[in-house]
């Protein structure tokens, strides 16, 4: 599964002051979606480099694995299933269901923040 959660404990000093509070908030908001699609995308990456490996391909640098993916490798996105197929030579290695389940939910004294966000199931085949 592909998730990330975090806790944020960092409402506090901006309780009494709503316009740095806005601020805060959406600078917030925009490191929490930078960093969890960076994070979502490395486990994404991981996950289909174990795949190829499970296939016997196994790469000694990023360069060689990025020439073996453009020439051997292809996906298949199945928007209405929320699925999507990797292929090497033909054959399917890897399935990732992308459904995306996403939480924010403030505490009763509003100073802790809780993030979740579930991006799907990953497995190889």
């Amino acid at each position: 599964m592909l998730s990330i959660k975090l806790i944020l404990v960092t409402k506090k000093q901006c309780a009494n002051n709503a316009l740095y509070k806005k601020l805060y908030t959406m600078d917030l908001q925009k490191n929490i979606i930078t960093n969890t699609t960076k994070d979502l995308v490395t486990q994404l990456e991981n996950n289909l480099i174990e795949g190829l490996k499970l296939k016997g391909f196994i790469f000694d640098n990023k360069i060689e694995l990025e020439d073996f993916v453009k020439s051997n490798c292809r996906c298949e996105d199945n928007r209405l299933l929320q699925e999507k197929t990797y292929f090497v030579n033909g054959i399917p290695f890897a399935l990732w269901k992308y459904k995306i389940d996403f939480d924010m939910i403030d505490s009763d004294d509003e100073t802790t923040m809780k993030f979740t966000m579930i991006y799907g199931e990953f497995k190889t085949l």
